[in-house]
């Protein structure tokens, strides 16, 4: 019996924090068996609320959509202006926690390896896309006759 209760208060308490309502844990809590529970369910029409299938739902069109912002951006496809390059870090950070916040505890490791490749992929085309740039910058410079230095620049800009 001793067994029993301390089965019931756990149940409790994993309900009491958060954890989900499985019919398991519901059969625990009361008493009944799964079964039981199962045919009650089905005979008075009760219905399931999946509260993490339903946030993994509503949160997983937002990740893509994310997702393929920072792409662009570091593809240079959406013609990127620097603000949106400054806050690319933040993007990706809550890319990050929303891959986090919709897959499950036991296959975390491999989704945070493949969000580091993709993080990665991602950083690595906007690096290029800085380096193209620059290498622009320097050929407008050079086609508009800047020989100097770059301190030399600024004298000559100002007088």
């Amino acid at each position: 019996m001793a067994g029993a209760a301390l089965a019931r208060w756990d149940a409790a308490r994993r309900l009491y924090e958060g954890e989900a309502a499985s019919v398991e844990l519901l059969a625990t809590l009361t008493g009944l068996k799964v079964r039981t529970l199962h045919e009650k369910a089905r005979t008075e029409g009760w219905r399931a609320r999946r509260g993490r299938d339903s946030a993994h739902a509503r949160l997983r069109p937002l990740l893509d959509r994310l997702t393929r912002q920072a792409e662009a951006l570091g593809t240079g496809e959406a013609g990127a202006k620097a603000a949106e390059f400054a806050a690319l870090p933040a993007l990706l950070k809550t890319i990050q926690l929303l891959a986090d916040m919709t897959g499950g505890a036991d296959d975390r490791a491999e989704r945070t390896k493949e969000n580091d490749e993709r993080l990665a992929t991602i950083l690595g085309r906007v690096d290029d896309r800085i380096v193209e740039l620059a290498h622009a910058h320097a050929e407008e410079l050079l086609r508009r006759g800047w020989r100097g230095e770059i301190g030399e620049a600024n004298d000559k800009e100002g007088g």
